[in-house]
């Protein structure tokens, strides 16, 4: 692409910045949870269908029998009628209708070349959005108006995106070659969408693949072109059912939810088999039966790294990208485009995620960093560096007196003042003898919401001797010591 080619793909893109604050926005204020994202989708598909892509919808790219957590008939239908209510487009709708929510567009340039694909996500978490004026999406209208549905992940910001980057090659249409692909996928929360557009289908011809989110605990001016750090994740739902009901006020069925994660599949396996083991023998010991049900699934991520490399090349290219990195160390949780990723490199593809910061384009707009509140600009926040550095030493020798004074349960008074005094001294507030328990407090500051807690502990283990040789040197050799964590945590939570 000559340097003139970019400028005006510079040029473009910022001039779509008003679209993609109207359609974030829009997206954020009718909050639709997974699998009933039905208005988004019908605007979704008009704005494509208008661009002049070549659209498959619903059962198309929704593998019926695969969809996983899928919400009961009668919210399903509950929320179709509320969308028709609140503007889902009637042309479209009925594409989508009992939860099936997917879209792909296809621009199909005629030239040869790869087929390449691009993935973003529409739905929204089930959470309630903060109602108060320092919260800016109430303050400037347009926060979620669905109770219990709230965009709180950026997904409102992703599918903005989607509907950027299919204007902009639209607009470029001329300079592209082979086939691009732009997935909207429902239901990542609780990643319980891509299996069934994997199953459908949907990526099986592609040769290269990104999934995109807005950056999450990433600097701003950075993109992260290969993330690698998703975890396995094969949630369950798990019913156990005693033989029959009438006997005093013991219910005839109990529901259980399950979770489980691991750094890799192979870990992650071992840990949802091992799991499920723990259910059925709990189940066999009671005389009870189990069904078990799966809610969602995603595996671990791995990175093409030819087409890593070939991302961060063109990252680097775009105005405001400081640097375009390979990869972060924090861990992400679980995504399941992860999916999406294996199927198109078990058909000999090359597959990718991208993390991307505030600062591309101006496309990665505002991004949720808890339920309930927009988190600021990356940059706004460099100052807990500092402030870290400063306090270092002080929480540092903390820990180090509370290692000299170990106590143990109920009978920490000397580590639960010296910790409540620092902290007093820091201007807290502090309540002691919580819950009538001497030692115990609480200490708080601000006001209003939402309610953030750290919770602390400072006790030692009992009979267990500390190295006299080490410093800090235990008082107490041989009687209690702080063998758990316990001192670290503590002064690490105080700084906090």
């Amino acid at each position: 692409m000559t340097g003139k080619v970019m400028e005006s793909l510079n040029q473009f893109v910022n001039s779509l910045a008003p679209k993609l604050s109207h359609w974030r926005r829009d997206f954020h204020h009718y909050a639709e949870s997974g699998w009933v994202e039905f208005r988004t989708a019908t605007l979704v598909a008009e704005e494509l269908h208008q661009l002049g892509y070549s659209l498959a919808l619903g059962r198309e790219v929704v593998n019926e029998s695969s969809r996983m957590g899928l919400p009961d008939e009668f919210t399903l239908q509950r929320e179709f009628e509320r969308a028709r209510q609140q503007g889902a487009l009637a042309q479209w709708i009925a594409a989508f209708e009992g939860g099936f929510t997917g879209i792909v567009a296809t621009l199909d340039t005629g030239r040869p070349g790869p087929v390449m694909a691009f993935r973003v996500d529409m739905d929204a978490l089930d959470l309630s959005e903060e109602q108060d004026v320092s919260h800016r999406p109430y303050r400037d209208g347009f926060a979620s108006c669905n109770a219990g549905m709230m965009h709180a992940c950026g997904h409102d910001g992703h599918t903005a995106i989607g509907l950027g980057l299919a204007h902009t090659l639209k607009q470029f249409e001329s300079g592209l070659h082979g086939v691009i692909k732009l997935i909207f996928q429902p239901a990542e929360e609780g990643t319980r969408g891509a299996r069934a557009m994997v199953d459908a289908g949907v990526v099986d011809d592609v040769d290269y693949f990104t999934a995109v989110h807005i950056g999450t605990g990433v600097p701003a001016g950075t993109v992260v072109c290969g993330s690698d750090n998703f975890m396995g994740k094969p949630p369950n739902l798990t019913r156990t059912s005693p033989a029959g009901s009438g006997r005093n006020v013991v219910p005839a069925s109990a529901l259980l939810k399950v979770e489980t994660r691991g750094a890799s599949d192979v870990i992650n396996q071992y840990v949802f088999d091992r799991a499920q083991q723990a259910i059925q023998g709990a189940a066999t010991m009671y005389g009870v039966g189990v069904e078990t049900r799966l809610m969602g699934a995603a595996t671990a991520s791995s990175p093409s790294p030819q087409w890593v490399a070939w991302l961060q090349s063109q990252a680097a290219q775009v105005a405001g990208v400081n640097q375009a990195i390979e990869r972060v160390e924090a861990p992400a949780g679980s995504e399941d485009a992860t999916l999406m990723m294996a199927r198109v490199q078990q058909h000999q593809g090359q597959a990718s995620y991208q993390v991307l910061a505030i600062a591309v384009e101006t496309l990665a707009r505002t991004a949720l960093n808890f339920p309930g509140r927009e988190v600021s600009d990356a940059g706004n926040l460099s100052f807990i560096d500092d402030a870290i550095e400063a306090d270092r030493q002080r929480y540092t020798d903390i820990a180090d007196q509370i290692w000299d004074h170990p106590e143990t349960r109920f009978e920490e008074f000397w580590s639960a003042e010296h910790l409540a005094s620092a902290l007093e001294s820091a201007g807290f507030t502090v309540t002691r003898n919580v819950g009538n328990i001497p030692n115990a407090f609480i200490a708080s500051f601000g006001q209003g919401k939402p309610v953030i807690a750290l919770l602390g502990e400072y006790d030692a283990l009992a009979g267990l001797s500390q190295q006299a040789g080490c410093a800090p040197t235990s008082v107490t050799p041989g009687e209690n010591g702080h063998g758990c964590g316990h001192i670290a945590g503590t002064a690490a939570f105080a700084a906090a």
